[in-house]
Order: structure tokens, then C-alpha cells, then sequence
């Protein structure tokens, strides 16, 4: 019932919204508050990626956001939510910050591989974020971003083999709406 008066609210309330510096083609709710996301078919390996973007705006050149991320890769299944607090500072350049959640759902090997036998559970990490960001309204944007892991979860980064520690990642990364 929550969902179905969500999705009624969504449909019927969809207004025009002050123009959010930064902000392309996403779907504004209110005045205030606007929805964004993508997700991309299974390929290569069977996996899947996808994100939704929720943000309100405070003024016109400062917004918060929540963000989720899905990734299924070969080897395991992920889930990372971001808050974060974005300032712009014209119509394209934006820096922003927060936290971070990311969530290991589980593995996507062959229950036969030695190396899914190893795997553990692990609780969340959390980490902070801090970094810049460019959007054109073309339909491009591009991230550079730190994260700074905060709690003591071994979870790594994707990509690693093992945490050790409370670690950092550098990470340049973008999106091309067509």
C-alpha cells in the first residue's frame, strides 16, 4: 500500500523545479525535490549495474542527496549508498561530501570455486567522500573523488583482496546519458 500511494504521489505531483545548477534531465517531484537513475541490462559475465539519485534542494546552488548504487560483478554482488551534501558553484562545477555505506549482498561464483569458499561476511563499510565533480548539459559528467574508510570493516574495495586496515581510495570516474 506504501509503494502503490509512492508511485501515486510520483505521477500526479510531477511539477516544473527551479533550475538546480548542475542538474540535466532528471525527474523533478516538487519545487524542491528531484529523482534521477539508470540501470543497464545484464551483459558479459551476467552482470548488472544500476543507480538512483534522490536530492533536495536547499537553495539554488546547494543540494543533498542519496544515492544507491547496485553492482553485480563476476565475483560478488554490491550495494554502496552515499549522502552527500553538493555545492555548486556555476551551472557546471560542483564540489561535494559525505559518507558512505558499502554493503557486500553476496556471491555470484560457482559455490565449487576455492575462492568463494573463503569468502566471509563482513559488516558495511563506512567511509567519508570528499571531491570535485563537472556536469555539461550534454548529458556527461566526471568525478574525481577520495573515500577515507572510518570504521574498522574488513571489507574491501572492490577490487582488493583483502582490507587490512582503515584504507583510502582514489578514484575518476563518469557517466554519458544517450
Amino acid at each position: 500500500m506504501k509503494v502503490g500511494s509512492l508511485v501515486l504521489f510520483l505521477i500526479l505531483f510531477v511539477m516544473p523545479m527551479k533550475k538546480l545548477y548542475g542538474q540535466n534531465k532528471d525527474i523533478l517531484l516538487t519545487d524542491r525535490l528531484y529523482l534521477d537513475g539508470h540501470a543497464y541490462p545484464d551483459f558479459l559475465f551476467n552482470e548488472r549495474h544500476s543507480w538512483l539519485r534522490v536530492g533536495y534542494l536547499i537553495s539554488n546552488s546547494t543540494a543533498i542527496e542519496v544515492q544507491g548504487h547496485h553492482d553485480r560483478y563476476v565475483g560478488q554482488e554490491r550495494f554502496r549508498l552515499p549522502l552527500l551534501v553538493k555545492q555548486y558553484f556555476d551551472t557546471n562545477w560542483y564540489l561535494f561530501s559525505g559518507v558512505e555505506y558499502d554493503f557486500k549482498i553476496g556471491n555470484t561464483r560457482d559455490p565449487q570455486d576455492q575462492d568463494f569458499l573463503l569468502d566471509k561476511a563482513y559488516k558495511p563499510r563506512l567511509d567519508y567522500l570528499g571531491g570535485m565533480g563537472y556536469e555539461t548539459k550534454e548529458g556527461f559528467m566526471i568525478e574525481v573523488k577520495t573515500n577515507q574508510q572510518l570504521n574498522n570493516s574488513k571489507l574491501p574495495y572492490f577490487g582488493q583482496r583483502t582490507n587490512n586496515g582503515k584504507n583510502s581510495l582514489l578514484s575518476l570516474g563518469g557517466r554519458l546519458n544517450f
